[in-house]
């Protein structure tokens, strides 16, 4: 998979970027990422908190669809929504 190829080139490094580990996040929350990364991604994690608030987001999104396996949320819909947004305008990094 190209994705998984990219994602051990960019977590390879010694420092990551928002942008990076917001490309990174959702396979890290789903236990994709060797430990070396998820170190690297929950140290940057650590110490930003734009990034902070997107994992508790996608938590947050994936906590209610595991526990609601028909209607979601209004307002983890919305959330969602607005992440979306803002993804596609390049607001997130």
């Amino acid at each position: 998979m190209e994705w998984k190829s990219r994602l051990r080139r960019i977590l390879s490094r010694q420092t990551v970027t928002c942008t990076e580990v917001l490309e990174a996040l959702q396979s890290y929350l789903d236990g994709e990422t060797d430990p070396g990364a998820a170190r690297q991604l929950v140290g940057h994690l650590d110490h930003c908190s734009h990034c902070e608030r997107e994992r508790q987001l996608y938590t947050g999104i994936k906590r209610a669809l595991s526990a609601r396996r028909g209607a979601v949320d209004p307002q983890i819909m919305a959330a969602l929504s607005t992440y979306g947004e803002r993804l596609a305008r390049g607001e997130l990094a």
